[in-house]
């Protein structure tokens, strides 16, 4: 006797489906990179044709990462949207070097933003311990200038973006008593942010914070020109009016020439910071980062308005340390927020006790709408995300783990690059390049089988299931056309099926299981 089965075909045709909540990603590809020392990746950015470009570091003269310039480089690579390395370089002197952000240049090509001890090969003028270093390269990773900015203490430059008037913002730290461009040192580190001009030509600069430690991790730009920065600061006087705990997450708010417009803190009394900031479409503001809790910590997120007044906040994690690093901004008015966490979630189990890969997607009402969990035994984190306009996700950090599902292990620590595709838009959604997949009978019996089946010469390659909360239930890797996917042992209700074709294109669909 035949079993009912799901008969999925491909036709050519525009097909419409409204997904009811958004689903969970699934992993398109991973690179890892590296060799037998260290090497992360800190930022990403997609350039104008899709690619992915990241930055950050390697300590290793082998592998992956070739031959070095000094102790630690500085380390840029770019990525097709399929994941095939393009071009790698490194960059520095003898010294250490380090790429902290990285974003699209003026004219193309990308500005990369970070700190330098050196003083020769990529690297001229230091002016004291560490300098904070802006490196500008065309679209093949070749150096088209290269500038240090500091005094004769400890710079770093932290985060770089475009200003929509011209030239690029840089926040970070300084702790000179004065610099090239002479400043009023306030504390031991101040939070400081400079604008450049697109050669590197110092156009402004200021320094923000009190007589303790404050520091600027990141930056936004609003719609009228004004940046918010995003930070930590444990003083209480000068910029910071009052002090909660050891140390205080803090936002400020400067105008497009620098000039303070506000200061605000946030936290307990224990020791909490903000490593991102992002104007939302209505133009609040999504500050994120860790808040200790005993002596745990959860990730945070932070909602703000204009002002810098609390409109809501939430903690996430579970029963160990947690922390969100990066972030971005979704189209539905929420946003994706990544780092690193030792608690165990729905769905997934932490791998090992020193912290696993994890990013959040959450709603404009700092809602959970899915979270992932990646990683092995050892410290693995996701530090930086980025969003294209089809909704890839790209993740980029490091792991030190070797086991299932994550590429071979080069040395002691690997940069980490991952691409997933996510549902992040709640909408209806147009399937690519008018062509779509139906599904027959629907709904199926729980003792049936999907048969997938694609038209017109496409080649299948992967497919999921997902339940009707997007948590993946089943995956099949290097799958071909006609495989069959029995249901035996699923409940009634709803699900999702996923599949990927050999053109990395994915396509998405709900069907009803019944006893």
């Amino acid at each position: 006797m035949r079993k009912a089965g799901i008969f999925i075909l491909l036709f050519t045709k525009t097909f419409f489906v409204q997904a009811q909540q958004p689903l969970a990603p699934v992993i398109n590809w991973q690179q890892r990179l590296g060799g037998s020392s260290d090497e992360a990746w800190e930022s990403v950015c997609i350039a104008g044709d899709g690619s992915i470009v990241v930055c950050g570091y390697t300590s290793s003269i082998n592998g992956d990462a070739g031959e070095g310039k000094g102790g630690t480089d500085a380390w840029v690579a770019r990525f097709s949207v399929f994941g095939e390395l393009i071009w790698k370089k490194r960059y520095g002197g003898t010294k250490l070097d380090f790429a902290n952000s990285i974003a699209r240049g003026e004219g193309g090509g990308f500005i990369v933003a970070g700190v330098s001890y050196s003083d020769d090969g990529d690297l001229s003028g230091n002016h004291g311990y560490s300098d904070a270093w802006l490196l500008k390269l065309n679209d093949l990773g070749e150096k088209e200038w290269s500038y240090l900015y500091g005094g004769e203490c400890f710079e770093e430059a932290v985060a770089v973006q475009r200003a929509a008037g011209g030239g690029y913002v840089v926040a970070g730290g300084s702790c000179s008593d004065e610099n090239q461009y002479q400043w009023e040192h306030r504390g031991l580190y101040d939070g400081w942010v400079f604008h450049v001009d697109g050669g590197g030509r110092m156009l402004w600069q200021h320094n923000f914070g009190g007589s303790g430690n404050d520091y600027i991790y990141h930056l936004d730009e609003g719609n009228a020109g004004e940046w918010i920065l995003a930070g930590v600061t444990n003083s209480n006087d000068g910029d910071i009016e009052i002090n909660y705990g050891n140390s205080d997450a803090w936002l400020v708010s400067v105008s497009k020439e620098g000039i303070l417009q506000w200061s605000r803190t946030y936290g307990g009394e224990g020791n909490d910071r903000f490593l991102s900031v992002h104007r939302s479409l209505n133009g609040n503001m999504f500050a994120s980062g860790y808040f200790q809790k005993g002596v745990d910590f959860d990730g945070w997120v932070l909602k703000a308005g204009m002002g810098g007044d609390v409109l809501k906040q939430a903690f996430y994690g579970g029963g160990g340390p947690d922390y969100l690093v990066g972030s971005a901004i979704t189209g539905d008015g929420g946003g994706i927020f990544c780092g690193s966490t030792q608690s165990a979630f729905e769905g997934f189990s932490v791998s090992g006790s020193n912290g696993d890969a994890w990013f959040i997607k959450i709603d404009n009402n700092l809602d959970v709408q899915w979270q992932f969990v990646d990683g092995g035994e050892d410290p693995d984190a996701y530090v930086a995300v980025s969003v294209s306009e089809n909704n890839r996700v790209y993740l980029a950090g490091y792991t030190e783990s070797s086991g299932v599902g994550l590429p071979d292990a080069h040395g002691m620590q690997d940069s980490w690059l991952v691409s997933m595709t996510a549902d992040i838009l709640n909408e209806v959604r147009e399937f690519e390049q008018k062509q779509m997949f139906n599904i027959f009978p629907n709904p199926v019996k729980s003792s049936g089988v999907i048969y997938l089946t694609l038209q017109n010469g496409e080649i299948l390659t992967d497919a999921w299931i997902l339940s009707s909360s997007g948590v993946v239930l089943k995956r099949y890797n290097n799958v071909s056309n006609g495989l069959g996917i029995s249901l035996a042992g699923f409940s009634s209700g709803q699900y999702w099926l996923r599949i990927r074709d050999g053109r990395g294109r994915t396509f998405t669909r709900s069907f009803q299981v019944f006893n």
